[in-house]
């Protein structure tokens, strides 16, 4: 009898250890934050990491070597070709307003040619060929009839400057004449380029108004008008080079 009462008292213990187990079990599954329902799956986690990163912008396409050659490549700009008019016949020549020229005496050749555009716009080639100094007139003037020497014998081109694009180059002449000129020798024997501008202070003088000269004897006028006419004068107009001398 009492080891009966012993097996039982066993039994008895081990049931409710059971059951307190179970009972404990239950509780931890009916807790809110053990709760499969509420706790955050990895999908909705990965979706937002989509949506928030940035996207990585994909590369510029590359030119490869023979496709960059394709391309049309950018050609240096040629002053326009100067021709003779053919129906120059009876035309003179007007006051001239700006030239461009090249000398050269070394060597015992003689070379003194260029371009004149009087203040009709006319475009006029000079072959003078020899050494020419202006004539004074005072005031540091100079007599249109030593300039007429100069530009003797004249070859009227067919370009013409447009009256609009003249009269602004003259105001452009007017400021440079106020340019501080430099002076330079560079090198004997080596020849001299360059443009002028002419400005009539009388109906029979001018004042000359250097506008830049280089080569063997260099000047130079500190006015910015100066470098934008002789830079229109060659490369716009495309004076100063004689026709021979041009590839078409």
């Amino acid at each position: 009898m009492t080891h009966t009462k012993v097996l039982l008292s066993y039994i008895a213990a081990a049931l409710a250890s059971s059951l307190v187990s179970v009972s404990c079990s239950r509780r931890e599954q009916s807790e809110p934050g053990r709760d499969e329902s509420t706790a955050p799956s990895h999908a909705p986690s990965v979706a937002r990491s989509a949506i928030s990163d940035p996207v990585e912008p994909s590369p510029e396409p590359t030119l490869q070597p023979q496709a960059a050659n394709d391309l049309p490549q950018p050609t240096p700009r040629s002053p326009p070709i100067l021709e003779a008019d053919p129906n120059s016949k009876g035309v003179r020549m007007g006051k001239p307003l700006f030239s461009c020229y090249y000398v050269s005496f070394a060597w015992g050749l003689s070379k003194h040619h260029g371009h004149v555009i009087d203040g009709q716009g006319r475009i006029w080639f000079y072959d003078l060929g020899r050494t020419w100094d202006p004539q004074p007139a005072g005031d540091g003037l100079y007599l249109e009839t030593g300039l007429r020497e100069r530009f003797r014998n004249p070859v009227l081109q067919s370009r013409r400057v447009p009256p609009a694009q003249l009269a602004d180059m003259r105001k452009k002449a007017e400021i440079a004449r106020g340019g501080l000129i430099e002076k330079k020798s560079m090198a004997r024997d080596a020849g001299s380029a360059g443009c002028e501008a002419y400005l009539w202070e009388r109906s029979d003088a001018y004042r000359e108004v250097k506008l830049g000269t280089s080569g063997g004897y260099e000047i130079r006028n500190s006015s910015l008008e100066a470098g934008h006419l002789q830079e229109w004068l060659r490369e716009e107009v495309g004076i100063g080079i004689p026709p021979q001398s041009r590839q078409k």
